[in-house]
């Protein structure tokens, strides 16, 4: 006749962790002169469905021997410990370290980011890439209970082009077999050659047009003109000059405009400071350290998680993440974000339209607006609309914003004339069935309604008037024919 056990009065039972990858010991009570034995921790293991291992078993002897030696055994006591699933890796491009250097200043010693490095990143021939780091198979792990966990991924091997070739001598480097700019995309590594300028943009070479990426070893002097159907990295800095690409615009150092050059990309600009400079990109723009007293648009998110944002104009459609805003000498610096500065003429311009007509139907004490009215508010509404920004759209900072910066999210406005601490965020939400702007508390999830106000399309437009002479990049050819 078998016997149970009532693991309700057992003197211990066994816990189990959420992911079920350790098991602990624990006393319902301290009771010294009745310690619990091999068999009340044995039942209460079987209660608990722990897998009965070796290793349990060896923690079950060290248990019972911290109570034969008259000590107190740690409650709770560690029993078993599972097997975590480890997942797979793809095979990875370890960057030879004088790059790994190059990003680090970019990024003034902040951690190296590796998109961005890939981005700015370009070799010469025979030039050392790294090394090839190895997959790492996917294992499955066990829990305490002896189940299988499975692990995630199916890693990858890392496909090399004909423009890149493994080092001879077995050391795993990988080298590059032409100039051009590395590239890994979709478990493929290769290198996109590009048009080379070993110094400076000069009456030597003259502007620049090309079918191809452009690689410029110097620096874009004043008035000159470069401009590529593809993407164009300059090692140095650009100055009051002409930059164009369809693609990005990538530059080790600054951009120093001086307030008339004028930097445009269709896809993303990454620069380490700005100054006096004008930049419209369609895709995102990221700043290492500064941005200072610029004209500034992007179809996409400025992104400065170190950097200072000083003075000038801003339009980001998609929101900001910044360190600070302003200056501690209150320099007037207006941020905008969700709808396009041109959307917003466009609005304006139909509101100046439908402005006589609304006259005309408040002196007649017209009921019902006429026909026209209501399409061109609609039309005016569909505008707006379309060229908002996405739904999460808000202006994240860690530092400060300091007094006399504006930010406008759509066409709700608040100045700040008092220092407001980091890390929070501002955006759109609605308060007491009121659309607001506030600020949240990155840390604590403290929302506070700041006072803002509305203002229509044409007030805002005149605020921030400077932004629609920052064209966007056409979709189209470049303006100038590319050299053969």
């Amino acid at each position: 006749m078998s016997s149970t056990v009532d693991t309700a009065i057992l003197p211990v039972f066994v816990e189990v962790s959420t992911d079920k990858m350790q098991a602990w010991l624990k006393r319902r009570k301290l009771d010294e002169a009745n310690p619990p034995t091999s068999q009340d921790i044995l039942a209460a293991v079987k209660e608990a469905a722990i897998a009965l291992t070796d290793d349990v078993k060896r923690r079950v002897e060290e248990y019972l021997g911290l109570i034969t030696a008259e000590e107190l055994p740690p409650d709770p006591f560690l029993l078993a410990e599972g097997t975590p699933p480890l997942d797979g890796k793809n095979e990875e491009l370890v960057w030879d370290e004088s790059y790994q250097a190059e990003a680090r200043h970019w990024q003034d010693d902040a951690q190296v980011n590796y998109y961005t490095m890939n981005a700015i990143t370009t070799v010469g021939q025979d030039a050392v890439i790294g090394t090839l780091k190895p997959l790492v198979p996917a294992r499955d792990g066990v829990d305490v209970r002896g189940e299988r966990v499975s692990a995630k991924g199916t890693p990858r091997s890392l496909e090399i082009g004909s423009t890149i070739r493994r080092a001879a001598d077995g050391s795993g480097q990988i080298i590059a077999c032409l100039p051009g700019r590395v590239v890994e995309e979709n478990c493929k590594l290769f290198i996109n050659e590009v048009l080379v300028i070993t110094g400076d943009v000069s009456f030597a070479t003259g502007n620049v047009y090309s079918t191809t990426d452009v690689n410029i070893a110097g620096s874009i002097p004043d008035r000159f003109e470069v401009k590529s159907a593809k993407s164009i990295t300059v090692r140095t800095a650009i100055e009051a000059a002409l930059v164009e690409a369809k693609g990005d615009i990538n530059v080790r150092c600054g951009i120093v405009g001086r307030h008339s050059g004028r930097v445009r990309a269709g896809g993303e600009i990454v620069a380490r400071f700005c100054s006096e400079a004008n930049l419209a990109a369609e895709g995102n723009i990221k700043i290492g350290v500064q941005l200072m007293g610029s004209l500034v648009r992007t179809n996409g998110m400025l992104i400065g998680e170190r950097a200072a944002i000083i003075g000038g104009y801003v339009y980001a459609r998609n929101g900001l993440a910044v360190a600070t805003l302003g200056s501690k000498g209150a320099v007037s610096t207006r941020v905008f974000v969700g709808v396009s500065p041109v959307a917003l003429q466009e609005a304006a311009r139909i509101d100046a339209q439908i402005q006589p007509t609304r006259e005309a139907a408040r002196k007649t004490q017209e009921r019902f607006h006429p026909l026209t009215l209501s399409d061109n508010i609609m039309r005016r509404d569909k505008i707006l609309e379309v060229g908002g920004a996405n739904a999460n759209a808000r202006i994240s900072v860690s530092g400060t914003i300091y007094p006399r910066t504006t930010i406008s999210i759509g066409t709700r406005v608040v100045m700040f004339n008092e220092e407001l601490k980091g890390p929070i965020y501002i955006e759109e939400r609605k308060v007491k069935n009121a659309t607001e702007l506030v600020s949240v508390n990155a840390l604590s999830g403290s929302i506070t309604t700041l006072p803002s106000q509305m203002f229509s399309a044409g007030e805002i437009l005149q605020q921030y008037e400077p932004l629609l002479d920052t064209p966007l990049p056409p979709s189209d050819s470049s303006e100038r024919p590319p050299s053969p």
